[in-house]
């Protein structure tokens, strides 16, 4: 249900312990104040229509294959102490197929696709440029 600027919302943030999606776990229920703006982030926020419903700007960040999974290499490794090969045969095995099968095809129902990972400066501001929200 689309809510007014006048009104408070409340929301589940979920968290992962590990890269395993397994172990997806609620963290919380926030109780938003009253925001004139709500940024809504997620890999999926524009896969399910109820939730698409709800936004009045939807935007897609779009990165190239080869910059994600170089990202991915140095945060596994870095970050979770895997391997070279666990990370790249997770890419190639499930990371890559699930984002081309539930990911990419989310990218018709934006309204605005940011290039490169925003990276380009080829992107406006689209909030300060739209008379709706002043």
């Amino acid at each position: 249900r689309r809510t007014s600027f006048s009104e408070r919302a409340s929301i589940e943030a979920f968290f992962t312990i590990n890269y395993s999606i397994d172990l997806l776990q609620t963290a919380c229920v926030y109780r938003l104040p009253k925001f004139r703006v709500i940024i809504l982030e997620g890999m999926l926020i524009l896969e399910d229509p109820r939730i698409r419903d709800l936004m009045d700007i939807k935007v897609f960040v779009d990165t190239d294959a080869d910059v994600r999974i170089v990202r991915r290499i140095q945060r596994d490794i870095e970050e979770r102490g895997r391997t070279l090969d666990s990370v790249v045969n997770q890419y190639l095995s499930v990371v890559r197929p699930m984002h081309l099968q539930f990911i990419e095809p989310t990218k018709r129902y934006a309204d605005v696709i940011v290039p490169e990972g925003g990276q380009s400066g080829g992107t406006r501001p689209v909030v300060d440029e739209n008379p709706q929200y002043p």
